[in-house]
């Protein structure tokens, strides 16, 4: 991708829906931006499709500059920050998540 978030034919993850919550969780593909009802439509794996705001998706892979800034929660001993940002539905690669686990278990909080 170019960087630009959310755009047509991305692979996003539902979050947040109040009215759905069993989509809550799923991995959608961008369809097209409604700029009259500010929504996007998400295709759904089954077929259908959803409407949702842009603040019920997120990519399914964590950006590249997030995983940097994490990277420097961690170095600067923020690892309750860092935990934070790990939260979102995100995937946020293997070595991050390792990197914190490492972090946790050299016993900061005992």
């Amino acid at each position: 991708g170019d960087g630009t978030w959310p755009s047509a034919g991305a692979k996003a993850i539902l979050v947040n829906l109040a009215k759905f919550p069993k989509f809550n969780g799923q991995v959608v593909e961008l369809a097209e931006f409604n700029e009259e009802k500010q929504r996007w439509k998400c295709l759904l794996s089954n077929g259908g499709d959803v409407q949702v705001f842009a603040s019920n998706i997120e990519p399914v892979d964590m950006f590249e500059d997030r995983v940097s800034e994490v990277e420097k929660m961690l170095e600067e001993g923020q690892v309750y920050e860092a935990w934070r940002a790990l939260q979102s539905k995100s995937r946020a690669p293997q070595k991050l998540k390792d990197a914190l686990r490492k972090k946790y278990a050299c016993g900061m909080y005992s």
